[in-house]
């Protein structure tokens, strides 16, 4: 899987990451995707322990996002992937999409990749810890209601779990984000891109 994400970081996110700025990766798990970008301050909060193969340099927060309390550092990004659809609620929801719209410095974006119910149906719940129903339009009404600007919105992106059909060889997986056809056909996860006002652009 590292493999697969070191193209994804490299070829698609790390559009969105200047690699002087900050990233925080919300849900961070295994610690992929913080390994497939690069920038000059990376910080990771799970509920897991640190992860090996990490750079030193990378901050692991164990625990809640909440744990990083309300008078966080400003981040330049945040990335959130299949983080939303496990919280409990929509008052969760809203909580955390304030949260994040508070942390972003001026002009910061919030990358949301998340399962899409609109295409994965019934398959949704086949994860007994999914809290919530979500479509590429709710969270685009989400990141709204907080003073984010949905900037861009790929209803279906990335297949619905690892488990699906996304190759796996770096070559093949260079291919498949280069055609977005594939995307329409493998595609269960939505891609949102939703940006703070203000500041400058900070796509690398």
């Amino acid at each position: 899987m590292l493999a697969v994400w070191r193209v994804l970081g490299s070829r698609w996110f790390q559009r969105w990451i200047a690699p002087r700025g900050s990233i925080l990766d919300i849900g961070a798990g295994s610690g992929l995707f913080l390994r497939s970008v690069t920038a000059a301050r990376k910080t990771g909060v799970d509920f897991r322990p640190r992860p090996p193969g990490l750079a030193p340099d990378v901050e692991w927060r164990q625990g809640s996002w909440r744990d990083l309390g309300p008078d966080s550092r400003r981040y330049d990004a945040v990335f959130a992937s299949n983080v939303l659809e496990h919280l409990r609620d929509r008052e969760e929801l809203l909580d955390l999409a304030e949260f994040v719209a508070g942390i972003l410095s001026p002009g910061g974006v919030w990358l949301i990749l998340g399962p899409n119910i609109r295409y994965a149906g019934g398959r949704y719940w086949d994860f007994v810890d999914h809290g919530i129903a979500l479509t590429d339009r709710s969270v685009v009404e989400l990141v709204t209601m907080c003073g984010l600007t949905a900037e861009l919105v790929i209803p279906r992106f990335l297949p619905f779990t690892s488990k699906s059909r996304l190759p796996r060889h770096p070559l093949l997986v260079h291919a498949y984000l280069a055609n977005p056809w594939a995307w329409r056909l493998l595609g269960g996860q939505y891609f949102v891109v939703a940006r703070k006002p203000g500041g400058e652009r900070s796509e690398a």
